[in-house]
């Protein structure tokens, strides 16, 4: 019985980290998608790819532990503006 809950545990816990681990915090995604619906002259890879961090992160985007806390979006030739969807990527520490 005790092995059963141990292997149980261990099941959870290595769901858990890979559902922490693997993909781009929901809130970031929304607020990028936003923020490409403002702008025009896109990276190809920025409609390409579902997941802006993993596993490749989206060009100009910086992520740490699936959160985006970089933009460098200069020199990248886009055009428009920068909505307010960006106040939503609450770990952002440089743009």
């Amino acid at each position: 019985m005790e092995k059963t809950k141990l292997l149980f545990f261990l099941a959870c816990a290595v769901a858990a980290l890979r559902a922490i681990a693997g993909a781009t915090l929901e809130q970031d995604v929304v607020a990028l998608r936003g923020l490409m619906g403002s702008m025009m002259n896109l990276p190809p890879g920025w409609r390409r790819s579902s997941d802006l961090c993993c596993p490749m992160p989206w060009k100009g985007v910086k992520c740490i532990a699936s959160r985006v806390t970089e933009l460098k979006l200069y020199n990248m030739g886009l055009r428009g503006t920068v909505s307010g969807d960006i106040g939503s990527l609450a770990a952002l520490r440089n743009l």
